[in-house]
Formats: C-alpha cells, sequence, structure tokens
C-alpha cells in the first residue's frame, strides 16, 4: 500500500546484508544483524502471522498513548481509528501472549527455520 515502506524494506535488507561483509572497510567490524521484525498494522495485514510477541509494560503503554497523542493524524483521522484500534490489538495481543500488553511480529519465513539435533 505505501511505497515508502517497500523502499524501506529494501534499504533495511541491504544494510543487514552489507553489515555482515567482513570484506568492506569501516570503522566498526562486521556483525550480523537479526531481523528485520514486520509489525503487525492493518494496512498490511493480509498474510501477516503473529510469530513473537514482545510484552509491553503498564509504563509502556502509558507512554505509547502520551506518544501517539502527539500525532494529530493518528488521533483525528477522518478515515480510520488508529489510537484506538491499536491500544485494542495492544491489549489482544497481550491476552493472547498471557500478558497485559503486547506488540506481535513476524519474521521473513526463513528466519522461521529450526534446525535441532534432538527433540
Amino acid at each position: 500500500m505505501h511505497k515508502d515502506h517497500e523502499t524501506t524494506h529494501r534499504i533495511v535488507k541491504d544494510a543487514q546484508f552489507f553489515a555482515g561483509l567482513s570484506g568492506l572497510k569501516r570503522e566498526n567490524s562486521a556483525h550480523f544483524a537479526k531481523g528485520p521484525y514486520y509489525a503487525e498494522n492493518w494496512e498490511d495485514s493480509a498474510g501477516f502471522e503473529k510469530y513473537i510477541y514482545l510484552e509491553v509494560s503498564k509504563e509502556g503503554f502509558e507512554l505509547w498513548k502520551k506518544a501517539i497523542d502527539t500525532h494529530w493524524f493518528a488521533v483525528h483521522s477522518p478515515s480510520f481509528p488508529y489510537k484506538e484500534y491499536y491500544e485494542h490489538l495492544m491489549r489482544v495481543n497481550g491476552c493472547l501472549a498471557r500478558t497485559g500488553y503486547a506488540e506481535a511480529f513476524d519474521v521473513d519465513q526463513e528466519q522461521k527455520r529450526v534446525i535441532l539435533s534432538e527433540l
């Protein structure tokens, strides 16, 4: 839906790749960067699978509400109740994660492979 989101995804994946190359000259050494983690959002929900739940503390939830209140569009959008939706979503995800509040994330399919030597 958002071309800037698609472009950002490509930039992040390239940065993740180049961060791990030891042959590049840079100030810091090469390193593996986990992710990317895809946050749940109503505009890109098709195909989204909740894979990771990150607990949000009560204090974190209150801080999020204070922060979101500073974004005019999220509070006053005539087309979608963003703040209300994400408040409820954080609570629903909290219920699914057996905690008060949580955010849900997905990862690329190849990151979901778990290799075990025994079960």
